[in-house]
């Protein structure tokens, strides 16, 4: 009877120290997408991506804090005050930490459209010499992300912009970038991410499922 007893008390006990280290992570995970979400400039998303890396050294099983660090740096590399080469450099910081995303969540529709994301970063950076090598490797990944999980959002609007940028260099019609934007808002509003769940991207919908509108009531009126 007494082991019977121990071994519920100690079920009880591990139980409840898994319930606080998972309760400890999604704290400090929350504190670090709220960085991430107010980050105004270099600094703010610089501070971001130390915070994730530092909750990745501790957390070594889980792929989110290595996941929104490689964000912090895709976002990073946007900035407009940057030459080529630190563009590039940031784009490496994305790619290393979202390939350690990947060895901890292989085959994760999430960490696929962040990798395409930070080729397609590298893709902007100097469309006219890397276009031909980045352009085709972008469209699988994507493309193979939106196959793998027809539902997600991102996948979609990352393929939305991508077709777009795709049209403009070979002038032909924004229809088919227009419509997988729109498919993206609706795939938006119908997500249902929780907490620290990716849910990035409902705003690049919405920007661009505005700017199509625009574009077709311009061709309207001509």
């Amino acid at each position: 009877m007494k082991a019977i007893q121990y071994f519920l008390i100690a079920v009880v006990v591990s139980f409840s120290s898994n319930l606080e280290a998972q309760s400890t992570f999604e704290k400090a995970m929350t504190k670090g997408l709220n960085l991430l979400d107010n980050a105004n400039g270099k600094d703010d998303l610089q501070n971001a991506a130390n915070f994730f890396d530092r909750v990745a050294s501790k957390e070594t099983s889980e792929w989110l804090p290595s996941y929104y660090s490689a964000l912090a740096y895709i976002y990073l590399n946007f900035e407009d005050s940057l030459s080529l080469n630190q563009r590039d450099k940031y784009l490496a910081k994305a790619m290393e930490r979202a390939e350690k995303a990947d060895e901890l969540a292989p085959q994760n529709v999430e960490v696929l459209v962040l990798m395409g994301y930070v080729n397609m970063g590298k893709l902007s950076a100097d469309p006219g010499s890397r276009g031909p090598s980045l352009s085709p490797l972008v469209m699988q990944q994507f493309g193979k992300a939106m196959g793998m999980d027809p539902e997600n959002p991102r996948a979609a609007i990352m393929m939305a912009r991508m077709e777009l940028g795709m049209s403009q260099f070979f002038g032909s019609g924004p229809e088919k970038s227009c419509a997988l934007a729109n498919q993206a808002q609706q795939l938006f509003e119908k997500e249902k991410a929780t907490g620290i769940q990716p849910k990035w991207g409902k705003r690049m919908a919405l920007q661009m499922v505005k700017s199509c509108e625009k574009l077709a009531k311009t061709q309207t009126n001509e």
